[in-house]
């Protein structure tokens, strides 16, 4: 075996190549023949280089340092006006809004500006602390942690579990804990506030205005209808949930209710007490088709039984098809406390087959209703049967002198509806609600059944009933002040507008460890800048270039070392950027430099720059090595 040395030859700087020459002195300890490699030009550099940072040098370093300062306080400061503006009012183009957008980009930009200023930061201290001495330990430690996941694998793979390897870690979890707080400490949210306010609702329990109910045909979206507590099964005092629930209503037209708050985003939630007219039917029955009307004028039917004594007859209306009767008091008098039930009979001629009757009382129901408005829309949440009804047998019918009138207006209302095969629309209501006009549906009205009877005469008395008491009303001209020419009686109720608007809310938790992010941030940007300063060694950590350097034990041995064996590089003040530029097309690997030897030894060894040199050995399986 031999060992061939490159010759060697000192020059004086303005001697030497250039730094792109071929240069790099090699040891070829190898069993290979190598005398094909040409060493002829090989030349080492040895003049020396001063230490210390240049101007220009500690300015560039000044000026990143500083910039990693403003941009770690600005999130600081991000934060600070967060908090200023927490309550403000979420609007297009406002500063409040602008935090928000803010926070879509926040994240990511904590994440790389972290990254890079700890990343750089490890290198930094590193190099500071081999100047002064440091274990290989803490070394790898902080040169290994130069990443969030590198912080934790390093410290798993050292088995460090010391409080370096703590600080490394907590440190590292600023990361995405601070990356979070950029995005999460500022949110919108919905704000509800309350004003009382005080709505007016026509009142359903007043004299009917039977004169001006007749040119009313037309209902008015938007008005408060009134749900069915017997549709709904239901008669308790306690309140009972109907926003999900299907619902009848006890008119064909709704209860008006205002002034309401216009504005879109402005929700009234009230409650409205208010009652209708019920029939409730004992009997309702098909008769044969000889079935004779009943003759209210010379056979009228008998007063029902227990009653005041203040009922004394009957008064009703006809016209082919239908017949409907009801009963009268002795007197008007519309301050009586005691009423009897007012009694109704409804008697249909249904074809030439069969008739219909029907005997049923009428009822006050007052409920109390809950109701949610959207704008001037209103919905229903809640009913329930009012605790202080103080009704009682008293109907609308007992407030007018002339209640006959009502029956008119249903009996009468269709005169000619009867002609060439037509059916009466009332009569048709009850048929098929959704099909009233124009049907000439002829099917027997006691098969619809008892329940859907009830209720549907309970909607065609109200309907009538309420277009009736106040026709400017339910007409949208709803006079809240009582100054129509006809005054309706009104009921003012409290109500609660709550506006809804969406703000900017400021999370003071995240907000709290953004700042401690941004602070310690901030404080590891500085420790590196000053850290810098007092650096003298060449920043080579973490670079192929450290493989370059002398070491003490080659020269206490006398070795005029090179990577690999003797022929060491002399150039020690080159930082690892300057290793790069300068040697950037040489080739290294990790080789064998005693094939000869029984037991291997390992190290860096030059192949050269892609002339067919090679240095040392290749590695074998199962060979072994120091």
């Amino acid at each position: 075996m031999s060992t061939n040395y490159a010759p060697v030859t000192k020059q004086n700087p303005e001697d030497v190549q250039s730094l792109d020459s071929p240069i790099f002195p090699v040891q070829h300890d190898t069993a290979k023949d190598m005398s094909h490699v040409n060493y002829s030009n090989l030349t080492i550099y040895d003049d020396p280089k001063e230490l210390g940072n240049s101007l220009s040098s500690n300015a560039l370093g000044l000026t990143i340092g500083l910039s990693g300062v403003a941009i770690t306080v600005l999130f600081a400061v991000y934060g600070i006006l967060v908090l200023k503006h927490d309550g403000d009012e979420a609007e297009n183009g406002s500063m409040a809004m602008t935090l928000v957008t803010i926070s879509k980009y926040g994240p990511t930009i904590f994440l790389i500006v972290f990254a890079a200023i700890v990343g750089s930061a490890m290198r930094t201290i590193a190099t500071f602390l081999i100047q002064s001495g440091s274990s290989i330990g803490v070394l790898e430690q902080l040169l290994g942690s130069r990443t969030i996941s590198g912080a934790l694998f390093t410290q798993i793979r050292l088995r460090a579990m010391d409080s370096v390897a703590l600080v490394i870690i907590i440190l590292w979890c600023l990361s995405p804990l601070g990356s979070q707080a950029a995005l999460r400490v500022v949110y919108i949210a919905p704000q509800f506030h309350t004003n009382r306010t005080s709505p007016t609702a026509m009142n359903t329990f007043a004299g009917y205005e039977y004169s001006y109910a007749a040119g009313i045909v037309s209902d008015l979206w938007g008005n408060v209808r009134l749900p069915s507590l017997e549709a709904l099964n239901y008669n308790g005092t306690s309140w009972l949930n109907i926003r999900d629930k299907p619902v009848e209503y006890t008119s064909l037209v709704g209860v008006p209710v205002g002034p309401l708050p216009t504005l879109p985003q402005a929700n009234t939630t009230y409650n409205l007490t208010n009652s209708y007219l019920k029939g409730s039917c004992d009997r309702f029955d098909a008769l044969p088709a000889e079935y004779h009307l009943i003759n209210y004028t010379s056979e009228p039917p008998p007063i029902p039984p227990n009653q005041f004594n203040k009922t004394c007859g009957w008064v009703s209306s006809f016209i082919t098809p239908l017949q409907i009767g009801l009963t009268v008091p002795c007197a008007y008098n519309p301050n009586e406390k005691d009423f009897d039930t007012r009694h109704l009979t409804w008697e249909t001629l249904n074809n030439v087959e069969s008739a219909t009757i029907a005997e049923c009382h009428l009822s006050t129901t007052t409920i109390e209703l809950s109701l949610t408005c959207s704008h001037s829309k209103c919905e229903p949440t809640a009913i329930r049967s009012s605790p202080n009804p103080e009704i009682g047998h008293k109907t609308v019918l007992d407030l007018v002198p002339h209640p006959e009138i009502l029956l008119q207006l249903l009996a009468e209302a269709f005169p000619r509806s009867s002609l060439s095969g037509g059916q009466n629309p009332i009569i048709s209501y009850f048929l098929n609600p959704s099909d009233a006009i124009v049907s000439t549906n002829h099917t027997a009205l006691h098969l619809i059944g008892r329940s859907n009877f009830e209720l549907r005469l309970t909607q065609i008395l109200n309907t009538v009933l309420m277009l009736g008491i106040g026709r400017n009303s339910v007409t949208s001209s709803f006079d809240t002040f009582l100054s129509s020419p006809i005054s309706v009686p009104n009921s003012t109720v409290p109500a609660d507008v709550v506006t809804k608007r969406y703000i900017v809310r400021c999370d003071r938790a995240w907000l709290s460890v953004l700042i401690v992010a941004s602070f310690f941030t901030a404080l590891v940007v500085a420790g590196a800048m000053v850290l810098q300063f007092f650096t003298l060694a060449p920043d080579i950590l973490g670079t192929v270039g450290l493989a370059m350097l002398d070491r003490e034990d080659n020269f206490e041995s006398g070795v005029a070392g090179g990577v690999g064996g003797a022929g060491r590089f002399r150039r020690t003040a080159w930082d690892g950027n300057d290793w790069t530029r300068t040697r950037r097309e040489m080739i290294v690997r990790l080789a064998d430099v005693k094939p000869g030897e029984q037991v291997g030894r390992i190290g860096l060894a030059v192949l050269g720059r892609g002339r067919g040199g090679e240095g040392g050995a290749k590695l074998v399986r199962g060979r072994r090595y120091h």
